[in-house]
């Protein structure tokens, strides 16, 4: 969708007096001022196209977008792509900032500026040392946490600063998880340990809270639904609960997974109240997902590749499957147990909803050289408003608070999402 801005543009006249006190008009003005009295929409994304309307706009002769980092003077002008007396197109440039001002520029001389948001996808400037950032945890629209490497950092701006709050010297798995700004949980695999920490400062002090023989396998996710009541999944399909932070219990172990020549790998979970799913692979290879109801488990085997899995409700959830076409694709089911349907021939990799409607999904191009992002409010029927990751950044990990995620990349990138 391109986002029209309507300017309205008041032209004043240099007037002048004769001797005889007598106001006459120029009629050709040296000088004119631009005043913008109206602006319809004050959201856009990048690569949207404003178009200006109103009079004299061919004497425009630049533009420059300018975020609250930026030294206006640094900053390269953008010439319209199209102009005329009445009309002036202008494309938005890459920006790193959902705050920006829009100048209007005639020859050197800015005339005009204005306010406006930046929504979509966009990039972040920090790198992360150029760390794989593994995990993402927002727990609310300003503050988040992110494990990149063996380090952890936070943000409380919303991911424009991020503050190295700890180094585990050893490498943070791919599991992490908040509920709050203090409370927290992650993973690290030391040499031949998987080992649970928690923080209930922020991440300022951790503690060993659970480790368990857990040479060969680890803990591949974590979930807590209060700074009590916990989940985690191993590799190895098996599941621990707890109700105190304290004593962890396994309560499922998926069948024969120490037994035969292969290795039984599972990487996803799903929590919502009493509900559970959990998505791997067998020691066959088969694709398993692990199903949770009260406190009921069974599993089913599927014929492609499970990705990713996500409860929306207690029945109602999407997963990625692979298709007989060997195309990752997004499914969704109205029961955990059976019954599920692809939502679109779109190819999708990875995804993150907030509400049953409305999400993100990853894709790729023909040849998988980048990473896209689409965005869907009909359930993934429907993939609109396209950003392109440039030539091989790829995503990692993804995670949201009502309208406002992140996702995460390889060698330290970073991108900011926010829903209109």
């Amino acid at each position: 969708m391109k986002y029209i801005f309507t300017f309205i543009i008041a032209l004043v006249f240099i007037s002048c007096s004769n001797s005889n006190d007598d106001e006459s008009i120029d009629p050709d003005p040296i000088s004119n001022e631009i005043e913008i009295l109206e602006i319809t929409q004050k959201k856009v994304r990048i690569g949207d196209t404003i178009v200006i309307n109103g009079n004299n706009l061919d004497k425009i002769t630049s533009f420059k977008f300018k975020t609250i980092d930026d030294e206006l003077e640094n900053l390269q002008n953008i010439t319209p792509f199209e102009k005329n007396l009445e009309e002036i197109k202008v494309i938005v440039p890459t920006l790193n900032n959902e705050l920006f001002e829009l100048f209007i520029i005639q020859n050197s001389t800015v005339v005009n500026s204005t306010s406006l948001n930046l929504i979509g996808t966009f990039p972040l400037k920090f790198n992360f040392n150029h760390d794989d950032v593994k995990s993402v945890k927002i727990v609310n629209d300003k503050t988040a946490f992110v494990a990149a490497g063996s380090k952890l950092y936070k943000t409380i701006d919303g991911g424009y600063g991020w503050e190295l709050i700890k180094d585990f010297e050893y490498y943070i798995g791919s599991s992490m998880f908040f509920i709050d700004e203090s409370l927290g949980w992650l993973e690290i695999y030391d040499d031949w340990n998987s080992i649970l920490y928690y923080t209930n400062d922020g991440g300022i002090t951790f503690n060993k809270i659970f480790e368990n023989n857990f040479a060969y396998k680890s803990i591949i996710q974590i979930y807590f639904s209060s700074p009590t009541n916990g989940y985690l999944l191993t590799t190895k399909g098996e599941i621990y609960k707890t109700d105190d932070n304290i004593n962890f219990d396994l309560i499922y172990d998926f069948p024969n997974s120490n037994e035969g020549s292969g290795t039984t790998d599972f990487s996803h979970l799903s929590v919502y109240g009493n509900t559970l799913i959990a998505s791997g692979e067998d020691i066959n290879d088969k694709p398993i997902l692990i199903q949770k109801t009260g406190s009921i488990f069974n599993y089913s085997t599927f014929d492609k590749v499970i990705n990713n899995v996500q409860l929306i409700n207690d029945s109602e959830a999407y997963q990625i499957r692979k298709t007989s076409g060997f195309e990752d694709k997004l499914f969704f089911t109205n029961n955990i147990s059976s019954g599920w349907e692809e939502t679109s021939n779109k190819r999708i990799h990875d995804f993150h909803f907030t509400s049953k409607d409305k999400g993100i999904g990853i894709s790729s191009n023909a040849n998988y050289g980048n990473h896209i992002i689409f965005e869907t409010y009909d359930g993934g029927k429907n993939w609109v408003n396209k950003f392109d990751f440039k030539d091989f950044e790829y995503s990692l990990d993804i995670d949201f608070q009502n309208n406002t995620g992140f996702i995460t990349g390889y060698r330290g990138k970073i991108w900011k999402h926010i829903f209109e």
